[in-house]
């Protein structure tokens, strides 16, 4: 599927669009390790945004107590939703979120995406990742494979009519399963 997007205007006016209507978290985003998690948002230039909306963000990141400490402190889960907090402030209409809660555990990422959806609501938010997870409580799941579409529809609808879908579900289920398994009898064994 190819989407496109047509810029009457000039090429200035296209890049004010880009930078001003879309944010962008990537998976290999950047932060100053030598500087605070406050001065790294801090270099957005976010003169329209208040503190207490910077320390709500941050709060439904579950960061805040974190926010005076210099980035090279944090973990990679952190380090993460310092990037999604620099995209929410931005409040941009269209928020594009490549992988971006990979690398905090199922629970915190659950509790992010539903803050999320309350924060953005009314919003495009795009969501890539390869964690069902990520996406399955999503308004519309659009599931490639090699690249192609294969499948369009809510994560219920899928898992019914794509059996390549049914199986990736079941699979990183049986996974999370070993895993708590896994930590359970670690525990045990630790006691």
């Amino acid at each position: 599927m190819l989407l496109g997007l047509i810029y009457k205007k000039s090429q200035k006016q296209k890049d004010k669009f880009r930078i001003e209507k879309i944010g962008y978290i990537f998976q290999d985003f950047k932060l100053i390790d030598e500087m605070t998690v406050m001065d790294n948002i801090g270099i957005l230039r976010l003169e329209k945004v208040d503190i207490s909306d910077i320390d709500n963000v941050l709060r439904s990141l579950e960061i805040l107590e974190k926010k005076n400490k210099k980035v090279k402190h944090l973990s990679g889960g952190e380090k993460q939703r310092i990037s999604i907090a620099r995209a929410l402030l931005k409040d941009a209409p269209i928020l594009i979120l490549d992988d971006s809660v990979s690398a905090v555990d199922v629970n915190t990422e659950k509790t992010i995406l539903s803050n999320l959806k309350q924060m953005r609501e009314g919003k495009t938010t795009i969501l890539i990742a390869h964690r069902i997870s990520t996406i399955e409580n999503m308004d519309k799941i659009i599931f490639i494979d090699d690249g192609e579409i294969i499948a369009v529809g809510t994560h219920n609808e899928l898992y019914k009519s794509c059996e390549d879908y049914k199986t990736l579900v079941d699979l990183q289920r049986l996974d999370d399963v070993k895993n708590d398994a896994s930590n359970e009898s670690e525990v045990l064994l630790n006691v």
